[in-house]
């Protein structure tokens, strides 16, 4: 039984209905985690993008790291972990987590990325819950707005 599960790297996440939303910044890392299975931990995995043809196939857990993706399967917890490095407007859209097996794919759910522009400064680290399904594990994040900002004379 796949459970969506994302884990955020500066960035902010909601669901709904087994679609993840996770929304980055520019020049930063997204990390999705999704947990799989008993029975799935030997199994190929991969992250892809759109509709999820072999030229969707962004990395596979069987191949390197390839450009801003990496992958990583831990078997003993159940969890692949996909990150999407240095993120850029043209990696919005959307990706799966997959399961190679013989005659079919297993997709958990589909998560929408959307990338912002702005700086980020790192607050805090909280581990939320925001449901049973899906956990959530985020930096709190400010946008500076420099036209905003005064000094003091």
């Amino acid at each position: 039984c796949w459970l969506p599960c994302a884990v955020i790297s500066l960035s902010c996440v909601s669901s709904a209905a087994g679609l993840i939303h996770l929304f980055g910044y520019e020049g930063r890392d997204v990390n999705v985690s999704c947990p799989y299975g008993e029975g799935y931990e030997s199994y190929e995995k991969y992250l892809c993008r759109n509709d999820c043809g072999n030229d969707d196939v962004l990395i596979t857990t069987t191949g390197a790291a390839k450009n801003k993706y990496s992958i990583h399967d831990d078997q003993k917890k159940r969890v692949l972990t996909a990150t999407i490095s240095d993120l850029s407007s043209t990696d919005a859209g959307n990706y799966r987590c997959g399961v190679t097996i013989t005659g079919y794919d297993i997709y958990p759910a589909e998560v929408k990325v959307e990338v912002k522009q702005g700086k980020v400064i790192k607050r805090a680290a909280d581990p939320i819950q925001s449901n049973p399904t899906l956990f959530v594990k985020h930096f709190k994040t400010t946008k500076v707005d420099q036209s905003a900002v005064q000094e003091n004379k």
